[in-house]
């Protein structure tokens, strides 16, 4: 079996410490490389080819500067382009923080993975980077929480979708890393079909984007991403029902 190759780009030395310590007893996980500021990502990606780069949301731009001092790299529009030029590796984002308008911005951009740096991350971090490979979405525990609470202003009636518009989302919560092309050909449908589909989604919705259109499904309970019970230590999309964005 390959193992599932991880770059880290993190400025904090306790951060690197931490994740090469998960992941040494990993045998199906290795830690490739890691880089310390926005300017090594795609180095590191086109040295390595990994899997997954793990990247902390507020990096600096350049390595010896601080946050504070060159303010943040643009990590989410990063992500959004080296998607579509490594589209075989994947990104997990670490963050001390955690709103619905970075949920939305991370899903837009194509991450795979939330991860808060003070939850847990160290019991969680193996099953996140293998849920993700897997082409799943990985929030941690207390960011799933706060991101699939639904607010107090959604109340009944909830918009009623048709079977035919839920299992449009579903097969974009099953895999990840297909086009709108290639996921309509699997439900046998035309890909204007499978696009009017989605209009109608959204306007029921009341969401302008699909990463708005998930959230709002997972809000209401339309959809899981697995079932799992939220109190337990992560909140998954297993291989079948995986959650992200193309």
């Amino acid at each position: 079996m390959t193992p599932i190759k991880v770059v880290l780009i993190d400025d904090h030395y306790l951060i690197h410490e931490a994740v090469a310590h998960q992941l040494a007893g990993q045998e199906d996980i290795i830690l490739a490389a890691g880089g310390a500021a926005g300017e090594e990502i795609e180095p590191l990606i086109e040295a390595h080819q990994p899997d997954i780069v793990l990247i902390d949301l507020n990096i600096p731009p350049k390595k010896g500067t601080t946050v504070r001092q060159s303010g943040h790299f643009p990590v989410l529009p990063a992500i959004r382009n080296l998607r579509k030029k490594y589209p075989q590796t994947r990104f997990v984002i670490l963050s001390g923080t955690a709103t619905l308008g970075l949920l939305e911005g991370a899903l837009d951009a194509g991450a795979g993975g939330y991860l808060l740096k003070d939850d847990e991350l160290s019991l969680q971090l193996p099953d996140a980077l293998r849920a993700v490979h897997r082409g799943g979405l990985y929030f941690s525990r207390e960011a799933g929480r706060h991101f699939f609470k639904t607010p107090a202003a959604v109340e009944p009636p909830v918009p009623a979708l048709t079977p035919r518009q839920l299992e449009v989302l579903r097969a974009i919560l099953q895999n990840t890393n297909l086009t709108y092309p290639e996921h309509a050909r699997r439900m046998g449908i035309s890909e204007d079909t499978f696009r009017n589909h989605l209009r109608a989604i959204f306007e029921k919705l009341e969401v302008s984007s699909l990463a708005g259109a998930l959230i709002r499904a997972l809000q209401l309970e339309l959809l899981t991403l697995d079932g799992q019970d939220p109190s337990k230590p992560g909140l998954a999309a297993s291989e079948h029902d995986a959650a992200g964005v193309e």
